[in-house]
């Protein structure tokens, strides 16, 4: 949590998120995408503590998506807020 906190804080402006989408692509070749749940809960957690987001229901988080993406540098990832 402190890690993706502290990123989130070194964002200048925080910009108006109502509702949103969440795009996980990566490349972390021992890893299946159902592996990847956990990093979609603590990044949505993240944005919620730190005030990103007025809340994680349906309402306002609408949908999520894992995607493996061998075009990526391996070991890494990449997470996209849609809003």
């Amino acid at each position: 949590h402190a890690y993706i906190s502290s990123l989130l804080n070194d964002i200048p402006e925080k910009p108006e998120i109502i509702t949103f989408t969440i795009s996980l692509r990566y490349n972390l070749p021992r890893r299946d995408a159902d592996n990847m749940l956990p990093v979609v809960k603590l990044f949505v957690d993240c944005l919620k503590n730190n005030n990103w987001i007025l809340e994680d229901s349906p309402k306002y988080f609408k949908s999520f998506e894992i995607i493996f993406d061998e075009k990526l540098n391996k070991n890494s990832q990449i997470i996209t807020i849609n809003y």
